[in-house]
């Protein structure tokens, strides 16, 4: 602004352009604030452009550049300070950076997701960093922006994993940072991390073979070592191979099943084992498919090393994972809702001979068809051999090789063998077993060992080398009269089975030949021992002795009818007020088997449900059991008893039964009845047979079983039983579940 004339004079206001131009101004209006009165007649105007920008920019609100800015000078304009920073800038095209002005191409430059960089001056950028896709970053070739893996290779994802890394393709200075495809570079590895192979292959570790005439390496396979500085865990880790798991599978077939209630599984992963139980860890609901599903969280919840278990409909699959190497899987035996199953494990290999010992010591080496040899030093000469035999021709083989070379043989059922399924030793003639050189057996003629001191054969034993030697026939220590005299001792044992009664055919009296004792035999003593009576004929009484003495003159005609009850087995088994213990068919109530006043009844036309004790009676095989229960009945076909997996008689009247069981399997008391059955149970006593045992009392003992018996200095002498019976119908035909065993103590005069 010009100067103002005194005087009232008035003014002409313009702006430097000559428009708007205004004439005859007497006062100026200037805004608050801009005003300031200098004194002596001087004022300062601070002009601000109305809407504009001062000259600081410190005014400026909401700005649209709507044009290119470039700075006054090149490479002097800095944007924000340390101290004074800008918060964010958006672009929506690409940052460049060059190193100089005029610059052909930039360093670096930011657009489009990818971050490239270059050697600036003529040179494009040519490495570049790009997203490929959730939580995957690529290094690109900087110009396409798509990346080349086969020749950059480098993936990087939110997992930290790297994967595809190639050193061909770093340079030559950070080459050995990375490991190549092939993995031929690698040195001094650290792998903290199980190594899985894909799906279908094959994990092969193999050393390089030597490109010149040089010794190849060895390989190294070892776990690792105590920390040098401690004093709890001294010990250095254990390596252990071992082949893949198996399947490991449980099977839910019935949710629902009773058994299944307060039920366990067992998991024994690398000999640490655990168990949860049904109720408290997971719960048999809803469906088999549910119940696997619950089962199956709770042994991941409860695994150390299992990788994970999962439930596919009904059946539980667990994976074992690349951490375990033992595995094995139970369940309650009692549970019937699920079954567990295993599949077999594999095994661990050597092609070659495998060597124990830190200086090959012990070695096991593959010696032809079946058969490995287990062998010290460079030859076999002192070691021994395994075979599992060959074709079946043979037992199982196991080799002893003495200092010569020469076999010892045990159990191939060749001679000086011993066979698989006879738990002997067996001895070729003039070889010999000896324990400390001062004890040992000899094989000097058939049937006869000799005990003797381990040094000289012909020394025959010390004081303390005789004894008893029980076996199936005669085998006797021979010694000298200066030591222990000739003693020659034998057990003879002999089983009876109900078969062999059968057989001998539609007579009430007949003999079974038991034992051929060989001249000079001695008999000491005799038992026969009644392991299950006979159940079917009225009378059946056993004997034992020769025939020249009407077969008595050992053990007397005894009882093989006779019984020694154990304790009771069944639990309220007069139903004295309830029913309690018992299962009652498919609900306890009518239509169906129901409580009825101290005994349980079974309707007509409902259904074929068992009444069983509520805990299984688990029977022992091979045992006889005794059943007493009272039965009334009213009408329909009947009903029938079972314990053992032995059926009884089904029974269409009322009376009082006695039923005898030789279990075959383990299976539980059951009453099954027919649909069309009415009637009721009552009064059910179970008890074991005991054995019965003649030959303690003297009134059992033959006038010969005195403790000393010779039958005959110079031949052989059959020993019988004789079974007679005096039942008025039946014969030893129809003999049933009579079984025993008879006991013969010799000795052999030399």
């Amino acid at each position: 602004m010009g100067w103002i004339p005194s005087g009232g004079t008035s003014l002409t206001v313009a702006e430097s352009d000559g428009t708007p131009s205004v004439s005859g101004v007497s006062t100026i209006l200037v805004s608050n604030t801009t005003l300031t009165d200098n004194t002596g007649g001087s004022v300062t105007i601070a002009m601000t452009p109305a809407g504009g920008a001062n000259t600081a920019l410190s005014n400026l609100a909401s700005v649209a550049i709507n044009a290119a800015v470039s700075p006054g000078a090149d490479n002097t304009i800095v944007h924000g300070t340390t101290a004074l920073r800008f918060s964010n800038f958006i672009s929506g095209g690409a940052f460049s950076i060059y190193k100089a002005a005029s610059e052909a191409n930039p360093t670096a430059t930011l657009g489009s997701g990818v971050l490239n960089f270059g050697a600036g001056t003529t040179n494009a950028v040519d490495v570049g960093l790009k997203r490929s896709s959730g939580g995957v970053l690529y290094v690109t070739d900087g110009s396409s922006g798509q990346g080349d893996l086969n020749a950059h290779g480098l993936v990087i994802t939110d997992t930290t994993m790297v994967t595809n890394l190639n050193a061909d393709t770093v340079d030559g200075s950070h080459a050995a940072a990375f490991a190549k495809v092939a993995l031929d570079n690698l040195a001094s590895v650290a792998i903290n991390v199980p190594l899985v192979t894909g799906v279908g292959t094959a994990l092969t570790l193999a050393a390089a073979a030597p490109i010149t005439d040089a010794a190849p390496s060895i390989s190294l396979l070892r776990s690792a070592d105590a920390f040098p500085g401690a004093t709890v865990n001294t010990t250095g880790a254990n390596t252990i191979l071992a082949g893949g798991i198996g399947r490991r599978i449980f099977t839910v077939v019935a949710y629902n099943n009773g058994t299944m209630a307060s039920s366990t599984i067992t998991v024994v992963e690398n000999g640490e084992s655990f168990t949860i139980t049904e109720g408290s860890d997971w719960d048999a609901e809803t469906s088999e498919a549910v119940t696997a599903t619950n089962i199956a969280a709770a042994i991941v919840n409860s695994a150390q090393f299992i990788q994970d278990a999962t439930a596919v409909g009904a059946v539980v699959r667990i994976v074992p994972g690349p951490s375990v190497y033992s595995l094995t899987i139970a369940k309650t035996a009692a549970d019937a809702g699920m079954t567990a199953t295993s599949g077999t494990d594999g095994v661990t290999q050597t092609a070659g001979d495998f060597v124990l010992g830190k200086t090959a010591q012990v070695k096991f080496a593959d010696y032809g068809t079946n058969d490995i040899l287990i062998y010290s030093g460079a030859s076999f000469a002192a070691g021994f051999e395994l075979s599992p035999g060959v074709g079946g021709s043979y037992g199982p083989k196991f080799l002893f090789y003495n200092s010569t070379g020469n076999p010892i043989r045990m159990g191939d059922n060749q001679p000086g063998g011993m066979g698989g399924l006879v738990q002997a030793l067996n001895l070729a003639s003039g070889t010999s077993l000896n324990w400390n050189a001062d004890v040992g057996f000899v094989r000097i003629s058939p049937g006869l060992v000799k005990v003797y001191d381990g040094v000289a054969q012909a020394s025959g034993p010390s004081a303390t080398g005789s004894g008893n030697i029980e076996a199936s026939t005669a085998i006797t220590a021979v010694g000298t009269a200066a030591a222990n005299g000739y003693i020659r001792t034998g057990v003879y044992k002999r089983a009876w089975t109900n078969a062999e009664v059968v057989a001998l055919g539609a007579t009430k009296d007949a003999e079974l030949k038991i034992a051929t004792l060989p001249a000079k035999t001695v008999v000491r003593n005799a038992y026969v021992v009644v392991d299950t009576k006979e159940s079917y004929l009225s009378d059946l009484t056993v004997a034992l002795g020769r025939t020249g003495a009407t077969y008595i003159d050992y053990i007397v005609a005894s009882n093989a009818k006779a019984e020694t009850l154990g304790s009771e087995l069944v639990t309220n088994g007069a139903f004295t007020g309830n029913a309690t213990g018992w299962t009652l068919g498919a609900g306890g109530g009518t239509p169906d088997w129901f409580y009825d006043t101290d005994k349980v009844s079974h309707a007509a036309d409902s259904a074929t449900g068992t009444l069983t004790p509520t805990t299984p009676l688990v029977a022992v095989v091979g045992t006889q059991y005794k059943l007493t229960w009272t039965m009334a009945h009213t009408s329909g076909t009947g009903v029938t008893a079972s314990f053992g997996g032995v059926s009884g008689t089904q029974r269409a009247s009322g009376a009082t039964f006695n039923e005898y069981f030789t279990a075959t399997s383990t299976a539980t008391l059951t009453f099954t009845p027919t649909a069309n059955w009415v009637g009721s149970v009552d009064t059910v006593i179970l008890k074991e047979v005991a054995r019965t045992v003649y030959g303690d009392l003297i009134t059992e003992r033959g006038t010969n079983l005195t403790g000393y018996d010779l039958p005959s200095y110079t031949a052989v002498t059959d020993v019988y039983l004789n079974f007679v019976t005096t039942d008025g119908t039946y014969n030893l035909a129809n003999a049933l579940q009579s079984t025993g065993t008879v006991y013969l103590m010799t000795e052999t005069l030399p």
